[in-house]
């Protein structure tokens, strides 16, 4: 009966040790989906194909790193443009990255109306690309393995939602009903385009998620994910882009660090 007893106190510690070391499925709690990097390495900062901005640029140039990043935000565009600033009738001619950050407000908007949406795209790949370029390794990670699933809107902030007016997002804001972004409108349709982008269908609205990369953006350790909502009307010209940084609660809910 001792050889007996010592042998199950000598199985169970086995067990135990394994379930420290390799974290077998079953051993371990794995109700918040956490990923935590070991001590030796961490999380790493990664982009997708999604992060175009070397296509945007006048010489297409190699990204394989951060510093590559780096570099993307001071080479030329394909074109200038020029941004009204409100300052003078000809407006400020700019053709980099960082030209755009030095006279950077949010509601920059191109001198001549045909290049808004064109420059909507360069500004939000610039900054989408700087963000991902001074992003740290995360140490931990609730982020799942396929962010733009068909049970996103039940979980994703309200402020996804395609909202056209002022008025309109203030009542919705006001409504205590309405939570996340299936509340504002129902998604009848969902297209998966791609690994890292798909297309939300609403009535006549259509918003295009990608997600362009991720890294500990904020700071606080933890992963976090980009991602560009494209905001389209069926049959319409109506055209919006936005750059959201997400995080995920430990109860399973994403939560907006910054919103561009």
């Amino acid at each position: 009966m001792v050889k007996h007893n010592t042998l199950i106190s000598s199985l169970i510690a086995v067990i135990g040790y394994l379930c420290l070391t390799i974290g077998l499925i079953g051993c371990s709690d794995t109700r918040t989906h956490e990923k935590s990097a070991t001590s030796e390495a961490s999380i790493p900062v990664e982009w997708t194909t999604e992060l175009n901005m070397a296509n945007l640029l006048l010489e297409k140039s190699a990204v394989a790193s951060q510093r590559d990043l780096s570099r993307l935000l001071s080479e030329r565009w394909y074109a200038s443009i020029d941004i009204d600033t409100g300052k003078t009738e000809e407006g400020n001619s700019i053709n980099n990255c960082n030209d755009l950050f030095s006279i950077w407000k949010s509601d920059l908007h191109a001198q001549r109306e045909s290049e808004n949406n064109a420059f909507l795209e360069i500004k939000v790949m610039c900054l989408a690309t700087r963000l991902l370029a001074e992003a740290k390794p995360a140490q931990r990670s609730r982020i799942p393995a396929s962010p733009l699933d068909a049970a996103l809107p039940d979980h994703a902030p309200k402020a996804f939602a395609m909202i056209t007016s002022q008025t309109e997002w203030q009542d919705i804001q006001r409504d205590p009903n309405v939570a996340h972004w299936g509340d504002v409108y129902p998604i009848t349709r969902i297209d998966k385009e791609s690994e890292f982008r798909t297309a939300f269908y609403s009535d006549g609205g259509v918003q295009t998620l990608a997600i362009l990369g991720h890294g500990d953006i904020n700071g606080d350790s933890w992963d976090d994910i980009l991602v560009a909502i494209k905001d389209t009307v069926e049959g319409g010209d109506y055209f919006n882009l936005r750059l959201f940084v997400l995080s995920m609660t430990a109860q399973g809910q994403w939560e907006v660090v910054a919103e561009y």
